[in-house]
């Protein structure tokens, strides 16, 4: 009797001691997930700084975004906003400082991001005004379709030297080559201030006192990349004008017509060239 009551009040507790013992193998394998994503979110992070030190920020920006979308870390929105500005996305460097201030509003670099933000804005600013005055300065081309105009046979010669290139075509091409050797100084200004700010920032952080320097590097940088984009655009614009408009001219062209009359009446001879 004895015995079957130990047994009795054993079946209780070894029930206690196995449920307790299922509750915790759930709980491990409920945090597995989670900690197989911070382990690959640390992986992400890792190699995106050392591509932000090797200088390949674009692949340092994305690692870094795929580390935030796996752990959600919102100190990782200013790391975004780093390389992307570094890599010349500048929307997306505006809208990840901006989101860092807003997730830690009271962040010890919160007066640096925010200088950040203004020189981005002011250059997004040119950016626009720069494009949309390309956009305004943009000539037609030609079209193929345009109606042909015959020329007199005693004008040929008039029409030949009247075949020059355009004057806009050769304004165009003028100007687009103007701005890229105006990006190409800004851009080896730019490059040599970057080169001393690195020797002179460790760890990629500068000393209050050298933020204007690295203000103005960043403007230098974003205006040489603009003026990059506008003197390609125009003279790329201005150099198919230009062919457009000497096959035009070739189609155009017509040799002169010789008239010559004997005893037996007058013959006309002439040549058309399509």
């Amino acid at each position: 009797m004895t015995k079957l009551i130990i047994m009795l009040l054993l079946v209780p507790t070894m029930g206690v001691a196995l449920g307790t013992l299922v509750t915790s193998a759930q709980a491990q394998t409920q945090d597995a997930p989670d900690e197989r994503r911070d382990r690959e979110a640390r992986a992400h992070f890792d190699a995106a700084r050392l591509a932000y030190e090797d200088g390949r920020f674009e692949e340092a920006m994305n690692s870094f975004l795929r580390s935030f979308e796996l752990s959600q870390r919102v100190t990782l929105h200013y790391n975004i906003a780093a390389a992307a500005e570094r890599a010349g996305n500048l929307e997306l460097a505006q809208r990840h400082y901006q989101l860092y201030l807003e997730a830690l509003p009271d962040a010890s670099n919160r007066s640096y991001t925010e200088a950040r933000l203004r020189v981005i804005g002011e250059t997004l600013s040119r950016q626009r005004e720069l494009e949309a005055a390309a956009e305004a300065a943009r000539v037609p081309v030609p079209s193929t379709d345009a109606p042909q105009v015959s020329v007199p046979a005693d004008r040929g010669e008039a029409a030949t030297r009247g075949g020059a290139t355009p004057i806009g075509a050769i304004a165009l091409i003028g100007a687009g080559g103007g701005a890229l050797v105006a990006s190409l100084g800004l851009g080896l200004r730019a490059r040599s201030i970057h080169s001393n700010l690195e020797a002179n920032c460790p760890d990629g952080r500068c000393a209050p006192d050298r933020e204007p320097t690295a203000n103005r590097m960043a403007r230098l940088a974003h205006v040489s990349d603009a003026l990059l984009g506008v003197g390609l655009a125009a003279g790329v614009t201005g150099v198919v004008w230009a062919v457009v408009a000497g096959r035009h001219r070739a189609a155009d062209e017509v040799s002169p017509v010789s008239v010559s009359c004997g005893r037996s009446g007058c013959a006309v001879s002439g040549q058309l060239r399509f």
